[in-house]
Formats: C-alpha cells, sequence, structure tokens
C-alpha cells in the first residue's frame, strides 16, 4: 500500500470533518471522484482505521469502508486481488478487539458484516465463526462484548451463510443473554435474538421452542434497564419485544401473561423516568392489538383494567398532544374495548368506574370519567341498552367539585355523543343546561366546548328551544376566551347552524360580523387553526341561512378564502376549497364568475407531489425498495444504526397534509360541477384528465373522491 495514498485519503476524512464549509465541499468532491472509485481506497480506510490515532477519523473510515463495501453488489470488494481481501479480512479481527472506543467498534463491526454478506454464503471467509465464538466465549467482558455486536451486525446484513449455525447461535445467546459482567454484552444479545426471530419459519418447530425458552430471560434484561432507567438499552429491548409482537411466528404465544404484567408494572413505576413508563405502555397497546386472541382466551381484559385506571388516575401534561403515562394508559383502554368481545371489557370496567366515582381521589375518579370514555366506541352496543342505568356517573362527573373530573366528564360526554346519539339526544332537558354551565368555568371551558359542539351535532327540533342561550353564551366567548377555546367554540356555531338550519338567521349577521375577522389572522399555529375553523363555519352558516341572506358577504369572503388558500398552509387550503364547494351549493350558477379563479388553485393542488418523487406506491417501491423489505433475505434487511444512509423515512416522506389536500380538492371538483353545469365545460377536460391520475394514489381517500368527481361528470 502506496503510504502518500494513505496519508492523502487520511487528510481528505480530516477536512470533511473541517468548520470550513469550502474545504468539506472540495474534500468531498476529491473524495468521491478520485478515491471512492478505487479499490484501493478499500485497504487505505482499512489502514486508516488501524492506525490513525483520531478517533472521529477512525470512525469515519470505518463509515466510508462499509460503504465502499457494500456498495454496486461488492464491486470494489470483488475487484480487489484475493491476497489484499484476505489481509483485510485477518487483521481486522486485531484491530477491532484492540479497538478502546464504542462506536468505533460499532462501526468496524458493520465492516466485517458488509465483507460477511459477499463472503460468508460463498464460504470464502471461514475463519469468521470460530473467531466470533472465541471472542463471545472470552474471559475478558470488552471481547464479548465485541463478539456479540459483531454477530448482531452480520444477523442484520446477512442470514444464508449462517442459517445451518442456527443451532449453536442459541447455544452462545443462552451463555451471553445471562452475562454476569456486561449489561451491554446481555442486551445486544437481545437484539441479535430479535434480528434472528425474523428468519424462524412457523414450521421450524425446534427453532421455535429454543426461541420461547429464552423469552424470559429477554424481558428479564429489558426489566433490568427499565428498573436501573437505562433509557437507550431499554429502547433498544422495547424495539425488539414489538418486532416479536408482529411476527406470525408464534415465539410469544408462552409468554403473554409475562410480558403483560412486565408492561403493567413498568408502566406503572414512577420511580423511572416517563419516556421508559411511555414505552412499557405503548408494547402493551401493540401486545394487546397482535396478541388479542391470547389475551381473549386467558381472559386478561378484567386484570389489565385493574392495573390501567390507576396510572390514569395521575396528572396530564397542559399540552393535548403530550404523551403521558395516563393518557397511554387510556390509549390501552381504548385497545382493549375496540378488540375483546365487550362482555370481557365493560361489566369489570363498570365495576371500577363505580368504585373509583366514590373515591374521595380526584384522580381516580378523573380515570373513572377518562375510561368510561374511552370504552364507548368499542363496546356501544353493549353499552346502549344499561345507559339509563350509567347516565348518574356522567352526571356526577359534570358537577364533581374538582375541575379535573368535570373536564374529564365533558370528554366522556363528547364520546357518548358520537356512539351513542338517540340516548344523548333525549336527556337534552339536563345534559345541555349542565353542558353550558361548565362553558363558564376556566378550568373546563375547553372540554365542556368540545362537549358542546359533539352535542350540537346530533341534535334536531330539540335545539330551538335552547339557541337563545346557546347563542348568547357562545358568543360571549368569542370575545373573551383564549384562542384555543375560540377554535372549539366557532366549530359550535357551525354545529349549532347546521342543527338549527333556517331557526338560526336572527343570529346570522351577529355572528357572521364576528367571525369574518377571523379570516384576515396571519400566524401560524393556533390562530392560522382559528381561521381554518372559522371558514368552515361560516360555510355552515351559508347553508343554514340560505343564499338571500348569505349574498352580501359572499364577495368579501371569496377573496379572504383566496386569500387563505395562497398562503402555503395546506390545511387553509383544505378549508378554502371546502368553501368553494358550499357556496357552489347554496349558489348554484350563480357561482359560474369565480370557476376561472378556483379551478386554477384545484388543479394546481392534485399536480403536487407528497415526498420527493411520483406518489405512487409502485413508484416509491420501486425507487426505495428496501424501505418496503419484508425481510425474505438478508440482504433486504434494513440498516437503522446512525451511521446508516439508506434511511427510508427520507426515502418516502410522504407528506400527509398535501394527501388530504388533494382529497378536498377531487370532491370540490365534482361539487362544484353538480352546481355549475355548462359553466364547468371550460374545465371538464383539465379535470378529467387530473382525477384519471389520482386513481392509482396510494392514499384510499384521493382515489375514492377522484373516482365519485369522475362519476358525477358523467
Amino acid at each position: 500500500m502506496d503510504p502518500s495514498y494513505v496519508t492523502n485519503l487520511h487528510t481528505l476524512l480530516a477536512q470533511t470533518v473541517a468548520s470550513d464549509t469550502a474545504l468539506i465541499k472540495n474534500a468531498t468532491a476529491t473524495l468521491n471522484q478520485q478515491y471512492y472509485k478505487d479499490p484501493a481506497c478499500i485497504p487505505a480506510l482499512f489502514e486508516i482505521i488501524a492506525t490513525s490515532p483520531d478517533q472521529n477519523i477512525r470512525q469515519l473510515a470505518a463509515v466510508e469502508l462499509r460503504k465502499r463495501i457494500a456498495q454496486g453488489d461488492g464491486k470494489l470488494w470483488r475487484a480487489l486481488d484475493a491476497s489484499i481481501r484476505q489481509q483485510v479480512k485477518t487483521k481486522i479481527f486485531e484491530t477491532i478487539l484492540a479497538e478502546q472506543v464504542a462506536i468505533v467498534r460499532h462501526s468496524t463491526s458493520r465492516v466485517i458484516a458488509a465483507i460477511a454478506s459477499w463472503d460468508l454464503a460463498s464460504n470464502a471467509w471461514p475463519e469468521l465463526m470460530p473467531f466470533l465464538q472465541q471472542a463471545t466465549s472470552s474471559p475478558t467482558a470488552a471481547h464479548r462484548e465485541v463478539g456479540i455486536y459483531i454477530m448482531y451486525s452480520v444477523l442484520e446484513t446477512v442470514i444464508e451463510g449462517i442459517k445451518q449455525q442456527i443451532s449453536s447461535l442459541f447455544t452462545i445467546f443462552t451463555e451471553l443473554i445471562k452475562d454476569p459482567e456486561s449489561a451491554l454484552v446481555r442486551i445486544t444479545t437481545v437484539q441479535a435474538l430479535g434480528v434472528l426471530a425474523q428468519y424462524i419459519e412457523p414450521e421450524e418447530k425446534q427453532y421455535i421452542k429454543a426461541f420461547q425458552n429464552l423469552v424470559p430471560q429477554i424481558l428479564a434484561v429489558v426489566n433490568e434497564n427499565c428498573a436501573a432507567d437505562n433509557e437507550a438499552p431499554a429502547r433498544d429491548g422495547f424495539d425488539v419485544i414489538e418486532t416479536l409482537l408482529i411476527l406470525e411466528t408464534p415465539l410469544l404465544s408462552k409468554s403473554i401473561p409475562a410480558l403483560v404484567e412486565f408492561c403493567l408494572t413498568t408502566g406503572a413505576n414512577k420511580d423511572i423516568s416517563d419516556e421508559i413508563r411511555h414505552m412499557a405502555l405503548n408494547a402493551l397497546n401493540w401486545t394487546i392489538k397482535y396478541k388479542k386472541s391470547k389475551i381473549q382466551s386467558l381472559n386478561m381484559g378484567k386484570a389489565i383494567l385493574e392495573m390501567l385506571l390507576p396510572i390514569g388516575s395521575e396528572a396530564d401534561p397542559e399540552d393535548n398532544d403530550e404523551d403521558s403515562p395516563s393518557r397511554l394508559a387510556f390509549r390501552a383502554v381504548d385497545a382493549l374495548a375496540t378488540v375483546l368481545p365487550p362482555q370481557q371489557v365493560f361489566p369489570p370496567l363498570h365495576q371500577l368506574v363505580t368504585q373509583y366515582m366514590q373515591s374521595p381521589d380526584p384522580g381516580l375518579r378523573k380515570a373513572a370519567m377518562m375510561a368510561f370514555g374511552v370504552t364507548v366506541e368499542g363496546c356501544s352496543e353493549y353499552i346502549r341498552p344499561h345507559m339509563k342505568s350509567l347516565w348518574p356517573l356522567i352526571d356526577s362527573g359534570l358537577t364533581d367539585p374538582e375541575a379535573v373530573v368535570r373536564k374529564a366528564a365533558c370528554i366522556a360526554f363528547a364520546c357518548i355523543c358520537e356512539w351513542l346519539e338517540e340516548e344523548c339526544a333525549e336527556r337534552h332537558a339536563i345534559l345541555l343546561p349542565a353542558i353550558l354551565r361548565l362553558t363558564d368555568d376556566e378550568g373546563t371551558q375547553q372540554a365542556a366546548c368540545t362537549a358542546l359542539d359533539a352535542y350540537l351535532e346530533i341534535l334536531d327540533v330539540e335545539i330551538h328551544q335552547y339557541l337563545p342561550t346557546i347563542m348568547n353564551q357562545l358568543t360571549k366567548l368569542l370575545s373573551t376566551a383564549p384562542v384555543p377555546v375560540k377554535c372549539v367554540v366557532t366549530g359550535a356555531i357551525g354545529s349549532a347552524a347546521h342543527a338549527s338550519k333556517a331557526a338560526f338567521t336572527p343570529y346570522f349577521e351577529a355572528t357572521i360580523s364576528r367571525l369574518q375577522p377571523f379570516l384576515t389572522l396571519e400566524k401560524e399555529g393556533e390562530e392560522q387553526d382559528l381561521r381554518g375553523i372559522a371558514t368552515d363555519a361560516i360555510g355552515t352558516l351559508a347553508e343554514a341561512v340560505g343564499r338571500d341572506k348569505f349574498a352580501p358577504y359572499v364577495p368579501n369572503l371569496m377573496e379572504a378564502s383566496f386569500d387563505g388558500a395562497r398562503k402555503g398552509s395546506a390545511r387553509l387550503r383544505e378549508c378554502s376549497y371546502i368553501f368553494f364547494g358550499v357556496m357552489a351549493k347554496v349558489f348554484g350558477e350563480d357561482f359560474a364568475p369565480y370557476l376561472e379563479h378556483v379551478m386554477p388553485m384545484l388543479l394546481e393542488s392534485l399536480k403536487q407531489t407528497e415526498g420527493g418523487g411520483d406518489d405512487t406506491i409502485d413508484q416509491i417501491v420501486k425507487q426505495n425498495p428496501d424501505a418496503f423489505s419484508t425481510g425474505d433475505s438478508a440482504q433486504e434487511i434494513i440498516d437503522i444504526t446512525p451511521e446508516a444512509d439508506n434511511d427510508p423515512a427520507t426515502a418516502i416522506s410522504v407528506n400527509s397534509a398535501i394527501a388530504i389536500e388533494k382529497e378536498i380538492a377531487a370532491d370540490t371538483m365534482g361539487t362544484i360541477f353538480n352546481h355549475t353545469r355548462n359553466h364547468f365545460l371550460p374545465w371538464l377536460e383539465q379535470c378529467t384528465l387530473a382525477l384519471i391520475e389520482q386513481l392509482n394514489h396510494y392514499y384510499e381517500g384521493i382515489r375514492k373522491s377522484a373516482l365519485i368527481s369522475l362519476f358525477q361528470f358523467l
């Protein structure tokens, strides 16, 4: 090896991590053009890993060496003389054992895995497995750590060449998972088992039994990291558990009770970080969903509920989008109610809710209300005949002395409104005044307005007698409430207009004068949300009061909607498009003058791409096959290490907001055509072609909207 070649390569690598942008750019270009296309870079990079005094350069060299060996079906690696390849394979063992820095060892392990991906299956590296067996049985813990990490890396990269070694791997893993000295050896063994599990077929009974025997030890290793509050290794362990849960091979079937107990116990442990508790409760949620038959056959619903509800009694963070142990506990309760027979869920839950509502602890009463609410969807038909006896629980929650309980009762009531409409509507004389009172309560204001919105959506003529009181209260809140509450209030006004229809007319002018200013809000975040909701609500007002009353406001409102659609927000464009559709419904052919402005916007939305390229699944898969790998062969395993350069999340970074915008745009085209008829003809061909292009879109909502609109064109 020419020493100057190695020296120059080392210098260029150092320049790529310098602070000078121009230097980085030039060095990267030189590396790509003059070195990384040359097979000689492989032994040179290895020499740098073995000799450089700078750990950052050794790390970078290892990352680049893995890429060079892996790229292009191993073209550069195979181009090397066999003696040079053998020299690298021989020396890399002593190099990795001598390396003192963990991240460099890990990256060097990936190099070994890359070489193994080409040489192991062809039996061109017979020394590898004996070395790994020797390293993993070494009396030196650091050597065992190296050995198991290499095994883990190799398993992630190649399986064909070691398929016949599975029995011996189980023997090795059985010892390493109980390593008395190194926690790193134990958790890396768990990770290696997680990869190995993906290659065990349902008919391989011997391997299934061997793996099942190791599951209790896997749980013990994950548990020890959770108990010690070691977040990173705990996350690695839960990743393995979730992998095992989604596999068809029944590797966990004998350990489901132990797994559920572990997740519940860890999720309830207030002495460890919330992050680890979240991991445990998320794993429980996956267990409920993927192992529902086992949980059902063992009748575990009652025991799970008894441990989840106390977790649900804990305080929640103010941010509604932030996870917390209590919120994840209710998510698990929801999962139970959704996947298990209702008779296994609601009777024990009813008993717990009744018991907790009598507790002096407001946290437990809050948990009772929330749990009741989240089970309604999955158990609605089971609950329906019993609602008369259950209403006192909700009534008690709505009048509880503690705001946290009243808020939870509002949330529960909103859930009941969605799934038990008739039962809710018939109690309007009791429920509507109770909810309206809570809209004046700062502690429950937003939740009460959300509940009111849900309730108004299901009321019909019953709303008329309450409309003066409702509108007086909502109008007041539009002036005094904070922006998040105004968002909910505005939605509730739309629901009131929808429910009362023409009876809303006396309140129209006062209401629209208050809502119109919201259509000029410019700030992102809450104000933008309010602008979108106000646009939707004003459209509902138009449908309620009719064209004659609404006509004077149309020019200004259309201009505001055009402005919103130009703001660069997919959400505001959605709201504007829905508003355009409503205007077409209300004004029919009189909407035609706006088509020249509206239709180009809709067509432009349909032309957008989500992510970096075309947005059909077939094309995304062709461009990024690894992102959709099923793991049928080891070459398809995705490298998810920090130094990996093939991130599937980046490759298929689909923008769901744009997808929904397209769905709305496609739907709006059909709506406008239906109501403007002949005036739409100049746009018919363009719209037809644009909609046909959406029929192969990956998102079902777009395909459905496009198809419905095309049928309307016929």
